[in-house]
């Protein structure tokens, strides 16, 4: 009772908290949608900052917006970063009214449901008990450095936290053509909604091939393909053409290509922090960190398929090892991304928490070689817990890049632990049929 009175408090502390800030993050997202449906420009990606929209959106609220917050925003916001994709503006946009409080704060509610919501379905797959999931939602919810910030700028991290768990929730509860094709169509739509999601389907689709797995691949496909067709179709329902898509490509290509971003700006990325303390510049970082867990996940995940599987081969029950392999794979994409972006926020780092989540697991009923857990894992775990903590920057000052290099060594640690966790479970599974 205790446990859950404090994960309450957490929750509705952490939303009540959330609403004194002005949503910095969510601001960009509201004026993007209110320039689509009123049309400010002809194109919102062309030029995010163009007159119109400075004027619309930064320069005219700041002096006459009814709202104090909105004033706030838009005072804080110097350049419109209109960069999301055409489907996550458009998702969002029944969340844009005329009435930015209103809008924030039913925003700010539906997102952290969805982010909690996540850590409690994942916590729960993973076989944590019912007391140390409610603990982790307190100690997530007080000392998470990325939650945190998360809250306070209002960006989409909780969503697609809520999304790998809607994945790992469907991939748990059926085996079912249905359920894979469900499953397929979450990834589908989480893609469009922010590629970053894209190493999680890879690294999961390299682990169907190499293990033999058609079914599943086959299924996943099918419902990737649907649910990025439904993106694509609403998307373009709500800009008004199929263009959006084209142009938004246009626009990150430009964003990519100009981005100088450094670590004392707040971009915590691996590459920048490279680059800043020890004046390295790996350029093809992004496509180096992914491409070598690729290579990592062919070789760990190297299986004698079953003879008797086949296309439309279903076996009877799924087997336990099988699905905690499917949850690592999930984890390591989410890391490799936030490895290997080039412009990674603090808040990017909630995407550790599938990581930081297993690595703390303790089920008995797991298989054996699964639950010995050696006490130097779990002092790395507690490490890389107490890095990606607020701890470090209430006991000192850090710097930019102090917290740069906590985060990212907090997430290689877990990233290692992921990969001794896979080796495991491979050493778990015989030769299994197709699910």
């Amino acid at each position: 009772m205790a446990a859950m009175l404090l994960a309450s408090f957490t929750v509705v502390a952490g939303y009540w908290t959330s609403r004194a800030t002005p949503g910095l993050d969510f601001y960009q997202v509201w004026a993007a949608a209110h320039a689509v449906r009123q049309q400010v420009v002809t194109d919102i990606y062309a030029d995010p900052d163009c007159p119109a929209m400075r004027v619309a959106f930064i320069e005219s609220p700041r002096e006459s917006a009814a709202s104090v917050r909105q004033r706030r925003a838009a005072a804080g916001t110097n350049s419109l970063g209109i960069n999301s994709t055409p489907f996550m503006y458009a998702v969002l946009a029944p969340f844009v009214t005329d009435d930015y409080d209103r809008d924030f704060e039913r925003y700010q509610l539906v997102a952290s449901a969805c982010g909690w919501i996540g850590v409690v379905v994942l916590s729960r797959l993973i076989g944590l008990e019912w007391l140390a999931t409610l603990l982790i939602v307190a100690l997530l919810g007080q000392w998470f450095e990325p939650f945190l910030a998360e809250l306070a700028v209002a960006n989409v991290n909780r969503i697609q936290l809520g999304l790998l768990a809607a994945y790992l929730l469907l991939r748990r509860v059926g085996r079912s053509v249905a359920a894979e094709l469900g499953a397929g169509a979450i990834l589908g739509a989480g893609l469009l909604f922010k590629p970053n999601l894209g190493f999680v389907a890879l690294l999961l689709a390299t682990s169907w091939v190499v293990g033999a797995r058609w079914r599943t691949l086959v299924s996943h496909a099918i419902g990737a393909t649907l649910g990025a067709a439904a993106a694509i179709l609403y998307a373009a329902g709500f800009f008004g053409s199929f263009g959006c898509w084209i142009t938004w490509r246009q626009r990150i290509a430009d964003v990519v290509a100009g981005l100088d971003c450094p670590v004392t700006m707040g971009n915590f990325a691996l590459s920048e922090l490279l680059r800043s303390a020890v004046g390295v510049s790996i350029p093809w970082l992004g496509a180096i960190v992914p491409v070598t867990a690729v290579a990592i996940v062919l070789v760990l995940e190297r299986v004698r398929p079953d003879a008797s599987a086949g296309l439309f081969f279903v076996s009877e029950r799924a087997d336990e090892a099988q699905f905690r392999r499917e949850v690592i794979l999930v984890a390591i994409g989410a890391a490799v991304w936030v490895l290997s972006a080039g412009l990674a926020w603090s808040h990017y780092y909630v995407l550790m928490v599938p990581a930081m989540l297993y690595v703390v697991r303790s089920d008995p009923r797991s298989d054996g070689v699964l639950a010995r857990l050696s006490l130097p894992y779990r002092a790395a775990a507690v490490a890389a817990w107490l890095m990606l903590s607020s701890l470090p920057s209430s006991l000192m000052d850090a710097s930019p890049l102090v917290r740069s290099a906590l985060l990212n060594s907090a997430s290689t640690l877990l990233l290692l632990l992921l990969l001794r966790d896979l080796l495991k479970v491979r050493e778990a599974i015989p030769a299994a049929p197709d699910r």
